[in-house]
């Protein structure tokens, strides 16, 4: 294992040598409110698919780089200027890219960021700022996670959890400028967006997030009909047939209940005294959410 170094990495964070790379890699952006369950979640995904066998850099936002180092002092010691306060993430985010997020994602890593530009949309937003130009100027020098995971979460929750874990809110947790932040989240649209309760139990939002990972990007990523994977079907498709299809074993290892219906699917694919119509009626009926693959 190696160590990862670089701005916005975490302490003692280490790096699998992987065997597993995304083309063009994979950034995921996790967003919420404070005490939302953010890093709780990058941990936990980040886990996942390491055990799968993806390079996967797990970072922050802001970063412990200079600019970092003065947002998190202001959270103590007083807040800058709404403008300001926007400058300084956007030069942090600036570094932050240029020395981590892109040659991660350059050589095929997955990305997990816990915050990004989104948080700049609703915490200097709920200042006065127009959202969307945040969001404008941001696109403009940072890339676009192909997977947004925004956990949704109610501010009295989110400051519960804060002192729960023995911490005392800062500048930038205080309930009413959480609801305010809150309200911008919610009204976040973008390609990639993920909706989720942070209500729900830990490990069901973790599995969610992985089934969104696994049924979009990386299948759009991995799968060897490329340029168009759209029309991959399972009893069609020589390389899942054959075994050959890397995305299906990246599936069977985070989503193992699914995993087991395209096992399923293969046998019948393979079984020529399956008339073909029902093999297609079989596999539209393994489809469905409640269906479970035969004995």
């Amino acid at each position: 294992m190696t160590t990862a170094h670089g701005s916005g990495t975490l302490p003692g964070m280490t790096v699998q040598q992987a065997s597993a790379r995304v083309p063009g890699g994979l950034l995921i952006a996790i967003e919420g409110i404070d005490g939302a369950g953010k890093t709780t979640q990058a941990a936990a995904v980040a886990d996942r698919l390491r055990s799968a066998g993806f390079e996967v850099v797990r970072t922050k936002e802001p970063t412990d780089g200079p600019w970092g180092r003065r947002l998190r002092a202001s959270a103590a010691s007083g807040r800058l200027s709404a403008e300001a306060e926007l400058d300084a993430f956007v030069e942090d985010r600036k570094e932050h890219v240029r020395d981590l997020i892109r040659p991660a994602l350059e050589r095929g890593a997955v990305v997990i960021v816990d915050r990004y530009y989104f948080s700049n949309m609703a915490y200097q937003g709920a200042r006065g700022l127009d959202p969307l130009e945040i969001q404008r100027r941001n696109e403009a020098i940072a890339p676009v996670p192909h997977v947004l995971v925004l956990l949704r979460t109610d501010a009295a929750v989110g400051v519960a959890r804060i002192r729960a874990r023995g911490d005392q809110a800062n500048l930038f947790e205080r309930e009413d400028d959480l609801r305010r932040a809150a309200a911008i989240f919610d009204s976040i649209r973008t390609p990639g967006l993920l909706t989720l309760d942070g209500h729900r139990a830990p490990e069901e939002i973790t599995a969610a997030i992985l089934e969104r990972v696994v049924e979009c990007p990386l299948y759009q990523a991995m799968c060897l009909r490329r340029p168009r994977p759209d029309e991959c079907e399972p009893v069609t498709c020589s390389h899942r047939i054959a075994g050959r299809c890397e995305w299906v074993g990246v599936r069977g290892s985070l989503v193992p209940i699914v995993d087991g219906r395209l096992d399923a699917v293969r046998a019948i694919a393979k079984d020529t005294g399956i008339s073909p119509a029902d093999k297609v009626r079989l596999v539209a009926a393994m489809s469905r959410p409640d269906s479970t693959p035969p004995a």
